[in-house]
C-alpha cells in the first residue's frame, strides 16, 4: 500500500468537526502549524533525554534516529504504509501532512518476540516516524518517545498493528516530550478472531502532546485492554484520545486511565463504540484526571456507542475532582506534611493502574518521573 499523497494539505481542517459548547478537541493546533512546509524542513540532527532512559530497566534494541537507524537487532526499513490499519488523511491536516511525509519507517514482524524502539527528538525542523507492525504469537513492543526538555523540532509518529489469530501483544508506549515544541502520536489497530491486545500509556509533559488511539476488533472473541498514566506540570498540555469499536460477537474494549495535572492541561477522551456485529461484547471506560492547583485544567470525557441491546456490559465513568481532603487529612494527621501526603497518595494511584494492566517491572522507575513531574513545588 503506498503512503497518502495529499495534493492540498491545507484545504483540509485540522480537525472534521468545529469546537462547539458540546464538543470540543482540545488540541492547540496553531502549535503544529508552523512546522507544516511543503516541501518538509527534515530535522538534521535529533537527540534524546539520557537521564529519563536511565530510568527504563531494559534494553533498547533499535534507536530510531532523525538520520539514521542503530539495530542490536534485525530491523528493516519501511518506506510504505503496509496496509494493516485504516489511516485517512481526511481526518485532519495534521494526520495528512504526517501520512505524506513522514521519512523514518520501520517494518516489524512479531512472533513470540520481545522489542523495544527508542526514538530521537529533532532538535529543530520535522520528522515523521512509522512503525508497521505484525503479530503472531506472544508479544511485547515498548516504544520509547524521550524528547529533551527544550527541543525544538515537530515529531508525528503513527504505528499500524495488526494482530493475527489468538495472537498476543503487550505494547508500550512512554512519552515524555519537549516543552518548547509539540509533538503527535497515533496507534491504529486491528484484532483477528482471539487476539488480545494490552496497551499502557506513560505520559510525563509536552508543550502540546496528543497521543491518539484507534482500536477495531474485526474479529469475534477479540479484546482490548488499555491503561495510562500521566502527568501534566506547569506549562505542558497533553491530550489521549482513545477510540475503540467492537465489530465482532464477544469482544470487549475495557479503557482506564489515571492522570494529575498542577499548572498544566490533561484530558482523557474517547469513544467506545458496540456496532450492531457486536452481540455479547463488553466495553468499559474509567477515567480520572485529578487538579492539584487551581490553576490547572482537568477534563474527562468518555462516550459510548451502543447499536445493539444484545451486550455483556457497557459503561463510561469519569472524574475531575481534586484529592479527597479527608484522605489528606488523614495521612496528615499521621505526621505527615502536605506534601509528602499528596506524593503517597499520587504514587498509591499510579501503581495501582500498573498493577491492573500488568504493567513491566522495566517501566516502573517512569511512575517516579510522573510523581515528580507534579508534586508541589512551593515549601510546606
Amino acid at each position: 500500500m503506498k503512503r497518502q499523497v495529499v495534493e492540498d494539505i491545507f484545504k483540509i481542517p485540522f480537525q472534521e468537526i468545529a469546537d462547539s459548547p458540546t464538543v470540543k478537541s482540545y488540541v492547540r493546533w496553531s502549535d503544529f502549524e508552523r512546522y507544516l512546509k511543503i516541501p518538509p524542513s527534515y530535522a538534521d540532527k535529533g537527540s534524546f533525554d539520557e537521564y529519563l532512559l536511565k530510568a527504563y530497566r531494559g534494553k533498547v534494541d533499535v534507536l530510531l534516529g532523525v538520520k539514521d537507524n542503530n539495530c542490536k537487532v534485525p530491523c528493516k526499513e519501511l518506506f510504505d504504509m503496509r496496509g494493516y490499519a485504516n489511516f485517512d488523511a481526511k481526518e485532519g491536516r495534521l494526520l495528512a501532512y504526517h501520512l505524506s511525509s513522514w521519512n523514518r519507517g520501520l517494518d516489524l514482524h512479531l512472533e513470540d518476540g520481545e522489542l523495544t524502539v527508542l526514538l530521537e527528538k529533532p532538535e529543530d525542523g520535522y520528522t515523521g516516524y512509522h512503525l508497521a507492525v505484525n503479530v503472531k504469537g506472544d508479544s511485547s513492543l515498548t516504544l520509547l518517545a524521550l524528547s529533551p526538555e527544550n527541543a525544538k523540532g515537530l515529531w508525528t509518529t503513527s504505528l499500524e498493528i495488526f494482530l493475527e489469530r489468538h495472537a498476543r501483544l503487550a505494547l508500550n508506549i512512554v512519552v515524555f516530550d519537549s516543552l518548547a515544541s509539540p509533538g503527535a502520536f497515533y496507534i491504529r489497530s486491528m484484532g483477528a478472531e482471539s487476539s488480545q491486545m494490552r496497551v499502557y500509556v506513560v505520559a510525563g509533559r509536552g508543550k502540546m502532546l496528543y497521543l491518539r488511539q484507534d482500536s477495531v476488533l474485526l474479529e469475534k472473541d477479540s479484546s482490548l485492554v488499555s491503561g495510562a498514566v500521566l502527568a501534566s506540570p506547569d506549562r505542558s498540555r497533553i491530550v489521549l484520545e482513545t477510540n475503540a469499536i467492537n465489530n465482532a460477537s464477544n469482544t470487549s474494549s475495557r479503557v482506564l486511565a489515571q492522570g494529575f495535572v498542577r499548572g498544566g492541561m490533561l484530558v482523557h477522551k474517547g469513544v467506545l463504540r458496540i456496532t450492531p456485529n457486536g452481540p455479547g461484547s463488553t466495553a468499559v471506560f474509567d477515567s480520572n484526571i485529578v487538579p492539584l492547583s487551581e490553576n490547572s485544567l482537568a477534563y474527562g470525557v468518555p462516550m459510548l456507542e451502543i447499536e445493539t441491546g444484545d451486550i455483556e456490559e457497557a459503561r463510561h465513568a469519569s472524574s475531575t475532582s481534586p484529592l479527597d481532603y479527608k484522605v489528606l487529612f488523614y495521612i496528615m494527621s499521621r505526621g505527615f506534611s502536605r506534601k509528602e501526603a499528596e506524593e503517597m497518595i499520587i504514587r498509591g494511584h499510579y501503581h495501582h493502574v500498573a498493577i491492573e494492566m500488568n504493567a513491566p517491572d522495566s517501566l516502573s522507575g517512569y511512575i517516579e518521573e510522573l510523581v515528580s513531574n507534579v508534586i508541589s513545588r512551593r515549601p510546606i
